[in-house]
């Protein structure tokens, strides 16, 4: 972000700007400290971060996003495998992309009323605001995605392109579905600026570093682990953007600006076509296109700007989404809102009681109680129907067992097999 005693000095609207970014970071950082672990934070901890370093390097899964494993096992090593310290590595990629969205909609907008909202928008939007404050890696792809944008852009006439372009390669490294755009940038760039003779310096350095970082477990990926992904484009577009007027605009804003980001939106989502269609690939479902909401937002501000009016209808947008913000829990993960609570109450009213718990809050129940070394507690497992535990973990009710507490907001249950009681 940038430095305090300078903001200022600048124009009103970009200390509004600025001053709605910190506020988004102070929001981040106070959902880190105090959310429950998420399924995929807890499969990540267990599988990509607790094991040995040779486990690590060499294991493929489409939830593994390698530089934040890495990260996340370098940071844990000395700060423990708590919540908070597990999620370090995503707030510092919520913090240099609050810093790139600074950077992009000054350049884009300059100082105007739609910088401020655009700033809101790029914040708050609801497909990306759970992420900046999980241990996944999409908070830290699209810090860097962004970061590279902003340097292409703010300094047009002789940009670090060995900066750029190891900034984009980290982004992948970070998350593998952030390849497209990356690439896309890339190409955009190219073409558009005729650095042909540059191509080295804007390829080489972001290439080798992925290489490095995902060489070895890449190696062991195999078709299986691709599962995750909408059945068709339409889909998948509504899942990435949640409400289908924001298509329209988008494309409406594609079609007016014409320049790099809607060159570089385009040749995504043609890259997301031919894998489709070549190799099979599913198209991106809610995070696994997160990078196409900053595109979109991007572009949309840039056809924007030469109407200060304009500034009204996206603060209006950027409004609704702080109504439905959800501190307390996230979009996706809603199940695993009362994790801490439901452990906590399970160690101390069931302390030696054998547990099983539906997929998928096994994992998150388990890493609490891997976290505290309970080694008196049995392993919560996986709940099998067929044979149930003495007390299980339900999402919702379920014929066959009688609910004894219910948790609120997440609607999970404890439940005991019909006349049964706990430890019978």
């Amino acid at each position: 972000m940038p430095r305090i005693s300078s903001l200022w000095n600048r124009p009103p609207w970009t200390r509004s700007a600025a001053a709605i970014l910190a506020a988004a970071f102070a929001y981040y950082l106070w959902r880190a400290a105090t959310l429950s672990i998420t399924t995929d934070e807890a499969f990540t901890a267990t599988s990509f971060v607790a094991p040995p370093w040779l486990q690590i390097l060499t294991t493929y899964d489409a939830n593994h996003h390698f530089l934040h494993s890495y990260l996340c096992k370098l940071v844990t090593s000395v700060f423990g495998l708590a919540p908070f310290p597990l999620r370090i590595p995503a707030l510092l990629g919520a913090a240099l992309y609050l810093w790139s969205a600074f950077r992009l909609t000054r350049t884009l907008c300059g100082n105007s009323p739609v910088m401020p909202a655009l700033c809101a928008l790029l914040a708050f939007h609801p497909g990306l605001v759970d992420y900046f404050s999980l241990a996944r890696g999409y908070s830290l792809a699209l810090g860097l995605l962004l970061y590279a944008l902003a340097e292409t852009n703010e300094q047009p006439e002789n940009p670090h392109w060995s900066r750029v372009s190891l900034a984009l390669g980290l982004a992948v490294a970070a998350n593998a579905v952030f390849l497209l755009p990356a690439a896309a940038w890339i190409a955009v760039t190219l073409l558009t600026r005729r650095l042909w003779n540059q191509a080295d310096a804007l390829i080489a350095p972001g290439a080798t570093a992925a290489f490095i970082l995902m060489i070895v477990p890449v190696t062991h990926a195999t078709e299986a682990n691709f599962y995750f992904g909408a059945a068709d484009f339409l889909s998948s577009l509504q899942t990435v953007f949640l409400y289908p007027l924001t298509l329209l605009l988008v494309l409406a804003a594609a079609l007016y600006e014409r320049g790099r980001l809607a060159l570089t939106l385009a040749l995504t989502l043609a890259g997301l076509a031919a894998l489709h269609f070549a190799k099979g690939f599913p198209w991106p479902q809610g995070r696994t296109g997160a990078y196409l909401i900053p595109l979109a937002i991007l572009l949309l501000g840039h056809a924007c700007a030469r109407w200060r009016w304009s500034a009204l209808p996206l603060a209006a947008a950027a409004a609704f989404f702080l109504a439905t913000l959800t501190p307390t829990y996230t979009r996706e993960w809603q199940f695993d809102a009362n994790n801490r609570e439901v452990f906590t109450y399970l160690q101390t009213h069931y302390p030696t009681t054998p547990i099983a718990a539906e997929h998928p809050l096994s994992f998150s129940l388990e890493y609490y109680r891997r976290l505290q070394g309970l080694t008196t507690m049995p392993p919560i497992v996986k709940l099998d129907p067929a044979h149930p535990a003495p007390l299980n973990v339900l999402l919702a009710p379920t014929p066959n067992f009688r609910e004894l507490i219910r948790f609120h907001p997440s609607g999970v249950l404890l439940a005991v097999p019909a006349a049964t009681t706990p430890g019978s």
